[in-house]
């Protein structure tokens, strides 16, 4: 009687050990080239999560521009179009954000019809907002968001970020 219920007990913790060791392997293993070496730092969804804000460096004359909350988007070459054509055809209320698109790549043909395209190749703008790189180890893709102040106040990976703008406007309207 007594090693039945051992027995059960070992099963039921093999068990679970197993179910829970196949679920954390799982997680650790679904990562792809342009996410966040450390997946908790990737859209963590709250303001200052890599520590406190930082004056925001200029990155065109007059961005961002002090009294305005300033969106800046880091794309390399083959996501520039896809964000260009998301915030186009937008049903998102940013057409009165004041943004920039700093980029890795030749410049794209549709330049500077949503937002100023801004040559990143060597990595300086980046740099300057403290952008973590991605698994692979180049150019960020993401985005960082400036608040009224000046101040850095949300940075992060998002390599499908047009396909989340709605994350986006989240974390613009949380900033103040």
């Amino acid at each position: 009687m007594r090693s039945r219920v051992l027995f059960r007990s070992l099963a039921l913790w093999l068990g679970l050990a197993i179910v829970l060791g196949g679920a954390q392997w799982f997680a650790s293993h679904d990562r792809r080239p342009l996410d966040d070496p450390d997946l908790a730092f990737q859209r963590p969804g709250f303001l200052d999560a890599h520590g406190p804000p930082f004056p925001a460096p200029p990155v065109a004359p007059g961005l961002p521009k002090l009294g305005e909350r300033f969106i800046l988007f880091f794309v390399r070459e083959e996501q520039a179009t896809a964000l260009h054509d998301a915030l186009m055809n937008r049903t998102h209320p940013f057409d009165t954000v004041s943004m920039a698109i700093a980029f890795v790549g030749p410049k794209p043909g549709h330049q500077d019809v949503v937002a100023p395209f801004l040559d990143d190749a060597g990595g300086e703008i980046a740099a300057s907002y403290r952008m973590r790189r991605p698994r692979d180890g180049g150019p960020p893709v993401g985005y960082a968001i400036v608040d009224s102040t000046g101040f850095v106040r949300y940075r992060t990976l998002d390599p499908t970020v047009w396909k989340r703008l709605d994350e986006v406007q989240t974390m613009w309207v949380a900033t103040p």
